[in-house]
């Protein structure tokens, strides 16, 4: 079973249309990616499977709390090695 970051770089390398992804490893990736793009942006833990590890940042100041809860949620029921993302 592919993942959700694998499926979205099979669709892209099928130019098959997705939205603007990214993988960040790091906070700082993800605000690059939402100062070069904008705001609104979703983030989604890879490791999750359900709704409700997805924060919509709505401004630059709710992108570091957001992406710390996630890495928090995940590390609650998920033992990480690694990157949540």
């Amino acid at each position: 079973m592919l993942s959700k970051n694998d499926t979205i770089e099979l669709a892209m390398s099928a130019d098959v249309p997705v939205p603007q992804t990214l993988v960040p490893s790091q906070e700082r990736e993800a605000a690059a990616f939402a100062r070069e793009f904008g705001f609104p942006v979703v983030l989604k833990g890879e490791k999750g499977e359900s709704a409700r590890n997805v924060r919509i940042v709505r401004a630059e100041r709710e992108l570091e709390p957001a992406f710390r809860s996630l890495r928090v949620e995940a590390e609650s029921y998920i033992p990480l090695v690694g990157n949540p993302f």
